[in-house]
């Protein structure tokens, strides 16, 4: 078995995860709170008596389909693979891989799409953003896909920044503070992001078969990567011109009131079950506070790699502001 703290949470696994480190210290070993059974073959899916909910990506290929099983979900990812978790959010099964998925896109799906649900029937609560750490506190980025939030806060990394997380923003509220559970090293990014990045990114490896990105900087953010959560200080809403918007040559920031940074919130979160009505209440009560305490801002980004000092420069100047 191999053993990681990931997200705030120990889990334990039958498989490895090259992307975390192990917990081999006697000082580290700390309960374990979620146990991954990623060997599928003696497994089989369990019937699911209700579809919770099915979310399709933005061009409107079937993406995700949650359900109720017995004692727990069902995460069937269209193509790929089926999991379970069971309702105290503590085991985590894969039952079926489709053939030809590799192990990096179970990893993947694991890692970055179903823990953040784990962390929401744990009792706790993730946003779709990725986070580095200033030094005034966590500044996370948020956005659809594609936006270039990952690439945004590479560019910060490189600039000296540390980094806390790609995609999965883990929160936890502390002594009326919200602070950012640390995720693991590493961020995904495209082939011309990479190219555009200047510095050498090092090493990189494939993050899944349904995508040409790529997992990089790993090494270099393993060094100093925090282990300990760490207030969250500003969240940007990262978009880019849509298709016949005009193009902008320049950052732009906008502040938004707790009413649309509330809404920004939730769009970017992970519930599980929306028929749970306990989880429902606590989860719109963190997004309240997060909305009332934390500063949010839509940040406009110009289709072109080359703002990035820009757009760091912008940021930079904001978070002082």
């Amino acid at each position: 078995m191999f053993r990681y703290r990931v997200y705030g949470l120990t889990i334990e696994s039958d498989t490895c995860f090259p992307e975390l480190s192990r917990l081999e210290k006697p000082t580290d070993r700390m309960a374990t709170e979620v146990r991954v059974r990623l060997d599928a073959r003696r497994r089989s899916t369990p019937p699911f008596s209700k579809i919770l909910q099915t979310t399709t990506l933005p061009d409107g290929t079937p993406w995700l389909t949650t359900a109720k099983v017995e004692d727990g979900y069902l995460l069937r990812y269209i193509g790929m693979a089926d999991f379970t978790l069971d309702s105290a959010g503590s085991v985590l099964t894969c039952c079926r891989v489709e053939r030809g998925v590799s192990a990096d896109t179970v990893r993947h799906l694991v890692l970055d799409q179903v823990f953040p649900m784990v962390l929401n029937r744990r009792g706790r609560e993730a946003l779709h953003a990725t986070a580095i750490v200033t030094p005034k506190g966590v500044c996370a980025f948020s956005g659809p896909a594609g936006s270039g939030k990952s690439t945004l806060a590479a560019s910060f990394f490189l600039a000296g920044f540390g980094a806390l997380g790609d995609d999965c923003l883990a929160l936890e509220e502390q002594n009326g503070s919200i602070r950012v559970l640390p995720g693991y090293p590493g961020m995904r990014l495209w082939q011309d992001a990479i190219a555009a990045l200047s510095a050498e990114p090092g090493v990189t490896t494939p993050v899944a078969n349904y995508t040409s990105k790529r997992r990089a900087l790993e090494s270099l953010s393993a060094k100093n990567f925090p282990r300990e959560p760490i207030r969250l200080h500003r969240i940007y809403r990262v978009g880019r011109p849509k298709d016949g918007e005009p193009e902008i040559s320049s950052p732009v920031i906008e502040p938004l009131g707790p009413r649309d940074a509330f809404i920004e919130l939730v769009s970017s979160s992970f519930p599980l079950d929306l028929f749970d009505p306990e989880m429902l209440t606590r989860h719109f009560r963190l997004m309240e506070k997060v909305a009332a305490t934390v500063p949010v801002r839509r940040l406009k980004v110009p289709n072109d790699l080359s703002a990035l000092g820009a757009v760091r420069k912008a940021v930079l100047a904001d978070l002082d502001a």
